[in-house]
């Protein structure tokens, strides 16, 4: 689910411009992403899934997370599909 958001923030921001933020540390622009489509709906949606489908435009899903880990260790322990 984590993944999820950030994936969608990363789309909604600029993946290269939020990365940068992030390595600077400076979270204001995320924060704020997060306040205005997390914080501020999550009690309207009837259910988390429903919030989520509302950010990312797909339902709660291990894919994304699975896709995140796959590049990430394939990377660093230099691992073929």
């Amino acid at each position: 689910m984590a993944v999820q958001i950030y994936n969608a923030a990363k789309a909604d921001l600029g993946a290269g411009a939020l990365e940068a933020q992030i390595a600077r540390g400076e979270f204001g622009t995320l924060r704020e992403w997060l306040r205005e489509k997390v914080h501020a709906v999550g009690s309207v949606h009837a259910s988390p899934d429903a919030l989520l489908t509302s950010i990312a435009g797909e339902p709660v899903s291990p894919k994304p997370f699975l896709d995140y880990l796959r590049a990430k260790y394939s990377e660093l322990y230099r691992l073929e599909e």
